[in-house]
């Protein structure tokens, strides 16, 4: 696209010798010349020169520099003419830009066309019908496609773009030429004598040798400009293993026809195929020590801070640079800390290769502390400003604390009211005259209102699935309710909450909950066999629960909530007699939650101990004790760069009757596929016998103490699909002398399936679904340890299993 903007001299060489000396001539009309598809109306609305008016070049140049910026003409360019004395017509000239009349893609399936259009919308780079067509936007689309069948597998694949001219309108081809999809076979190093090929593959974040999963996992395929980055990583990897003066060759990339491993039809045999193998020239250099770390410039208020960060690294001492970089990133934040908001510092590091020395110099800039202007919210259409403001501890007029803000965003996130809020979302913009930092937060809302759906499989009920209807601010107090209806083959729910954070601006959190609960625990569920399918019990409560809690600290929060309850307990047997129990629980409670994130990108650890009373109405008197514990540690996998996880989760609860008292069955746990997933719901409890010599039968006692212990693998494989291996262990035991009580008449505890240890190993494969907004677990599972090994009884232990679950264990 050109401008051609007459000079100004040149326009006003017609207008007569002695312009200079005399007034400007008027500008007698304006026309518009040139334009085919855009009214003359519409560019008359960017030309600020105006008839009967004296002539202002400046003006003019303005006006073609605004015409040009709309991105819809080829050239634009002004001319005056002499229009008598003292006056001047003024003409722009326009060529417009052809409009797009179509747009084809070109040798490529229809499946990869598809694809190739998806990717240029999302990155905006689309060539849309009926727009004028801009040459360079072809060719960064162009590129754009290019780099996606790259990713994809076909390195050596070329886009080409070719417009097609027909009068005022162009017909836009990208000419595409995918090549052979060849994946890595290999990547190899030369020259690399004291760190391995395998070492250094594993800092490579793209570019590695393609595995069964890589397909999935978007790896294994060479991009030019992701092994350009990988390379960069191998460079920081050598610098924090101590080589300063590594060098990197000019990578070298060839065909080859390698030895593959053959999965399908069966994960057996092997095959030849073409495949890249890339080879990369390293000269390591020799080891080098850092001998000196110094510090220039005024650190001012942060000076201790600093100074102690200066003194903790040991010199002289093995060079390593990442760490160099992380003590400069400490520092930034001792002086963010302090208040020095715009601080800069810069690590030079002087590389001695006579001597095999690093000497490091951090050039430190503080600025001057500011305070904190105005802290504005963007994006929060429906959620008032005074919602997000509560969860702030940075405060407009204070000086500024980077660890404040930081704390801020915490609170912002554990909050629920906004999607979450990173680093990169926050903007910070200084204004010298009031010598004021603005912060601009930028969040993105949840839905307030709507009706989504739930489900879920596991514990006693088995599976479910229900609606919930959510709405926020009702009251206008920043409260939230939820309304929920869900319900299956063995259970049906009704809960109503409705949820007040930071109540009357207090820092507390108030509850207040109504439920109706029905569920049906049928023996047949567990064992599987006609004769036995007599239910245990059915159990129908409802009631109200009120609950507040306190932030002790951002993660730690004390809670305590009470619960009023009618529970109606029907017992086996042929009359099905209902009891009817009114009781209430009284339920302190302490949190404390580090995580963040969801799904396999979870890290951090969470502690949660409560402690229920169970009593008559309003506690007048304690029947039953109900402690619980529950540990959960998520850890990133150092060998995958924290991409991958390890998961590791201890869950322990009882229940105790107070007074000697046998525990009633309701009260009793019933774990199952919850706790150890490669069993069926209800399978762990210990059993008894009942009825008399001639006939007997086996029925689940229930237990009052439960122990389970779970360690994860976690392996992020392509978008909202994720896998796990997995290795689950649970006990449980009920009290020996009164397994059979509330049960029937004439029952006794088979002894060997009380105190058993249960275990269960294998692998998942996982779904986040984002209507029901919980993962879809497809569970292959082997149980090692199961009742059958010790005991001849039908029961739901089976030595492998294959399930389908809703909703995640931890």
């Amino acid at each position: 696209m050109r401008v051609r903007i007459a000079s100004i001299s040149a326009l006003l060489l017609g207008c007569g010798a002695g312009l200079y000396a005399s007034p400007a001539p008027r500008v007698r009309q304006v026309r518009v010349e040139g334009n085919l598809r855009i009214p003359a109306a519409t560019i008359r609305h960017y030309i600020s020169v105006s008839p009967d008016s004296p002539f202002d070049p400046a003006a003019a140049e303005a006006d073609v520099r605004k015409l040009h910026a709309l991105g819809t003409f080829r050239q634009v360019s002004v001319l005056t003419q002499d229009a008598g004395p003292e006056a001047i017509d003024l003409v722009f000239r326009m060529e417009e830009l052809p409009f797009v009349s179509s747009l084809v893609v070109e040798g490529v399936s229809e499946g990869l066309e598809e694809r190739i259009r998806e990717v240029l919308r999302k990155e905006n780079l689309d060539i849309r019908l009926s727009a004028p067509f801009q040459p360079s936007a072809g060719r960064r689309a162009a590129v754009a496609a290019r780099g996606f069948l790259q990713s994809q597998g076909y390195p050596t694949a070329s886009v080409g773009i070719d417009d097609e001219r027909r009068g005022s309108a162009v017909r836009v081809r990208l000419k595409v030429r995918t090549g052979p999809r060849l994946d890595i076979g290999a990547v190899t190093f030369d020259g690399n004598d004291n760190l391995s090929d395998e070492e250094l593959i594993r800092q490579m974040q793209y570019t590695r040798p393609a595995s069964f999963l890589d397909r999935w996992m978007r790896k294994g395929s060479y991009v030019p400009e992701q092994l350009t980055e990988d390379v960069e990583r191998v460079r920081r990897y050598y610098h924090s293993r101590g080589y300063a003066a590594v060098r990197f060759g000019q990578p070298e990339v060839k065909v080859s026809r390698l030895v593959s491993r053959r999965w399908f039809p069966v994960p057996l045999g092997s095959t030849q195929r073409d495949k890249l193998l890339i080879h990369i020239p390293v000269t390591e250099g020799p080891l080098f020590r850092l001998t000196s770390v110094r510090v220039d410039g005024d650190p001012k208020a942060a000076a201790e801070e600093i100074s102690a960060l200066q003194r903790s690294v040991v010199v002289p001492g093995p060079y390593d640079s990442s760490r160099l970089e992380e003590l400069r990133r400490k520092m930034t934040g001792a002086l963010g800390r302090a208040g020095y908001a715009l601080a800069q510092v810069r690590l030079e590091q002087e590389v001695d290769d006579l001597l095999r020395a690093v000497r490091a110099r951090y050039k430190i800039d503080a600025g001057d502390p500011a305070l904190i202007g105005q802290i504005r919210f963007q994006g929060n259409l429906h959620l008032p400003d005074k919602f997000l403001r509560r969860e702030l501890r940075a405060r407009e007029g204070e000086l500024f604390d980077s660890a404040k803000l930081e704390e801020s965003l915490d609170r912002l996130n554990r909050s629920n009211l906004v999607k979450e809020v990173h680093q990169a979302d926050v903007g910070l913009e200084f204004d010298g005259d009031r010598n004021a930092l603005d912060i601009t937060i930028k969040v993105k809302e949840k839905d307030r209102r709507g009706i989504f759906a739930t489900g879920g499989t596991g514990g006693i009920g088995g599976g479910y699935l229900g609606i919930i209807y959510t709405a926020f601010n009702l009251l206008g107090l920043g409260d939230s309710l939820t309304l929920e209806l869900d319900g299956g083959a063995a259970q049906s729910n009704i809960l109503l909450d409705l949820v007040a954070q930071r109540f009357l601006g207090s820092p507390f959190l108030l509850a207040l909950s109504g439920f109706h609960r029905y569920t049906n625990l049928n023996v047949a569920s567990i064992i599987r066999g006609p004769e036995d399918a007599v239910a245990v019990f059915r159990r129908r409560s409802k009631g109200f629960r009120w609950g507040t809690g306190y932030s002790v600290t951002r993660a730690a929060q004390a809670g305590l909530g009470f619960s009023v309850e009618r529970e109606s307990i029907a017992n086996a047997g042929p009359q099905g007699d209902a009891t009817v129990v009114r009781r209430s629980e009284l339920s302190p409670s302490f949190v404390l939650d580090s995580t963040s994130g969801s799904g396999p990108g979870t890290r951090g650890g969470r502690f949660m101990v409560s402690h229920s009373l169970v009593g008559s109405p309003f506690l007048q008197s304690v029947t039953v004790d109900r402690p619980s514990l529950h540990l959960a540690r998520y850890v990133d996998d150092p060998w995958t760069e924290g991409r991958n996880a390890f998961a590791f989760q201890f869950y322990g609860s009882a229940a105790r009757s107070r007074r000697g008292a046998p525990l009633p069955i309701d009260q009793r746990f019933f774990p199952g596929d919850e706790l150890v997933r490669g069993f069926g719901r209800g399978a762990l409890t210990p059993w008894v016998q009942s009825g008399d010599g001639s006939s007997t039968r086996v029925i689940p006692a229930g237990a009052d103490t439960v122990l389970g212990l779970s360690a994860e693998y976690r392996v992020p494989i392509r978008g909202a699909v994720s896998g796990a291996a997995f290795l689950d262990l649970g006990w449980t035991r009920v009290d020996d002398r009164v397994a059979g009580e509330g049960i029937g008449t004439g029952t006794r505890l088979i002894k060997e399936t009380n105190r058993l240890l249960r275990a269960s190993a294998g692998g998942e494969l996982r779904w986040q679904l984002p209507g029901l907004r919980q993962p879809a677990r497809l569970i292959f599972a082997w149980n090692p340890l199961r009742l059958d090994r010790i005991l001849e009884m039908p029961s739901s232990d089976p030595r492998r299993a294959v399930r389908f679950a809703l909703g995640g264990i931890f």
